[in-house]
């Protein structure tokens, strides 16, 4: 199991590496690599601030400029994850992604929770 998990830690350390191409300024590179770590991480609610506090930075600042401002080639970073993804899947491969997100809590998300949780399974 360690052995397996240092390999997809070594795999993640490598796809930052090669990501670099994807962004002309370092900082920005740098930025979205933190990005992924977080989006990968155990923090509970993934968005900016609390992504920003639990890589260790006071603000949230660089991340939605990231977000929101940076420039970057969109076309050149979906041909780069698909290129990437069929590398390490195969063409046949399957890549699931939940985006169902937090489930919320309280009354008034009650009955949306249900239909979220029916198509989680639960």
């Amino acid at each position: 199991m360690k052995k397996e998990i240092r390999n997809l830690e070594n795999n993640l350390i490598s796809y930052k590496k090669e990501m670099r191409v994807l962004f002309c300024r370092k900082d920005i590179y740098e930025t979205a690599a933190d990005y992924i770590t977080g989006l990968l991480s155990k923090i509970e609610r993934k968005n900016r601030w609390q992504l920003a506090e639990g890589l260790g930075k006071t603000r949230p600042y660089q991340i939605q400029r990231l977000v929101g401002k940076a420039i970057w080639d969109e076309d050149k970073s979906r041909d780069f994850v698909r290129e990437h993804t069929i590398n390490h899947l195969g063409i046949e491969g399957t890549f699931v992604i939940d985006d169902t997100g937090f489930l919320k809590k309280g009354k008034n998300q009650q009955e949306s929770n249900v239909n979220i949780r029916e198509r989680l399974g639960e």
